[in-house]
């Protein structure tokens, strides 16, 4: 349990993009959007490196990706991975 005041903190990236949307599915995703899927990592990216100045003296515990399908992003998440704490628990 985290307590106010622990420097450990926990991160989720949505990744709203998919081949096509299953039928389970209730997340935000948007099937089928190259171009937008094509603006969405540089942006994660930037957004990524704005906003880790912020969290400089807490240790990221636990990252999860997820949304649509993460691994359509790889190249992102090793880019997002590099910053982290190598213990970092990482759930996909």
């Amino acid at each position: 349990m985290q307590t106010l005041g622990d420097p450990r903190i926990s991160l989720y990236f949505h990744f709203p993009f998919c081949s096509r949307k299953c039928p389970y599915c209730h997340f935000f995703v948007l099937p089928n959007k190259s171009t937008d899927k094509a603006n969405f990592l540089p942006a994660l990216l930037k957004e990524w490196e704005l906003r880790l100045p912020l969290i400089h003296n807490r240790t990221i515990a636990s990252l999860y990706f997820g949304g649509g399908t993460p691994t359509l992003f790889i190249d992102g998440i090793a880019a997002i991975l590099k910053r982290c704490h190598p213990d970092s628990e990482i759930t996909v």
